[in-house]
């Protein structure tokens, strides 16, 4: 495979960073719904949100372990349903009032053309035209320079597979949403050499879904 030079490795990363930054703060809720029993409210009031999803996260290459927590964002949406085809899972670090947190970030796509399921399982090795998982992950270790980037994904376009894993949606009903995720991920995207991020007892849930 040709390597690519730095310059252009930069470019490409900016140009994925910023894409992935356009579409994370590019939708948002028009309204929040109340807490879960036991929730509280008031992001940014110093008061704890609800948590949306947990993992724990190995940076291999780097050695770095990080306990990752995303906590509820308010007029965010974390978890998107567009046209019961597309689910975007939006998950990035922040602390317990909702604040961002320039640290992590997790990006699912996950397309079914027939609806979703409870029980689910989307698997990267098994993607196809009409059903497929992709996920872009990027991890800031210094705030002045890019963050690194990392893919699992499937294109079954003659590019070779990044990463494996899978994702589960154990209840879905109405605007409650739970699963758990496990996968390993490799950046940047067809550079190399890769880095390794491992993704193991990922969980999340959320009763604000977010219907488009």
């Amino acid at each position: 495979m040709k390597t690519l030079s730095k310059n252009t490795f930069r470019f490409l990363s900016l140009a994925s960073v910023s894409l992935l930054v356009a579409f994370t703060f590019s939708c948002k809720k028009d309204k929040v719904e109340p807490n879960p029993p036991g929730g509280s409210g008031g992001s940014g009031s110093g008061t704890s949100q609800p948590i949306v999803a947990t993992a724990d996260l190995n940076y291999v290459t780097d050695g770095i372990t990080y306990d990752f927590k995303c906590y509820e964002q308010e007029d965010y949406g974390e978890i998107i349903n567009f046209g019961d085809t597309l689910l975007i899972l939006r998950l990035g670090t922040t602390d317990k009032t909702g604040k961002s947190i320039d640290k992590a970030t997790m990006i699912f796509q996950i397309r079914n053309i027939n609806g979703f399921q409870q029980g689910e399982v989307y698997t990267v090795a098994d993607n196809t035209d009409d059903r497929s998982i992709w996920l872009m992950s990027t991890h800031t270790i210094d705030p002045n320079d890019l963050p690194d980037s990392y893919s699992a994904a499937n294109y079954n376009n003659g590019n070779p597979q990044l990463g494996f894993g899978e994702l589960k949606i154990t209840s879905l009903n109405g605007k409650h949403i739970k699963g758990t995720f496990n996968l390993t991920a490799e950046g940047p995207a067809y550079i190399n050499p890769q880095k390794q991020l491992t993704i193991a007892n990922g969980k999340f849930e959320s009763y604000n879904l977010v219907y488009n």
